[in-house]
């Protein structure tokens, strides 16, 4: 009974979704280092250096993909997941207003 019990939780979990996204810019590039948030799970990744971020062994339902990333619009992506899902996000740029710096000097006499 035990090992059957073992055998159903393995099979549950080899059967389970998994999300992959795919994170660009409007030229096509790969945007690394982005910070994705699964929700209502609360579970985090980061994108690689091909802008990839998977999240694994999710149950099906919809869900709420957040990224982030500097140099970019923060976003919020819904996915309705009911099996192994490929998301393409092409991310819009931000422009970042820096606080102004001033240069001081003393002339050396």
């Amino acid at each position: 009974m035990r090992m059957l019990v073992l055998f159903v939780a393995a099979a549950l979990a080899v059967a389970m979704p998994r999300l992959e996204v795919r994170l660009s810019d409007s030229t096509g590039t790969p945007i690394a280092g982005a910070r994705l948030i699964l929700e209502p799970l609360h579970r985090g990744a980061i994108s690689n250096p091909e802008g990839r971020a998977v999240f694994h062994e999710l149950p099906p339902g919809e869900y709420w993909v957040t990224v982030r990333m500097l140099g970019f619009v923060p976003e919020t992506f819904v996915v309705q997941l009911r099996g192994d899902t490929l998301l393409q996000l092409v991310l819009k740029p931000e422009a970042i207003a820096l606080p102004g710096v001033v240069v001081e000097r003393e002339r050396a006499a």
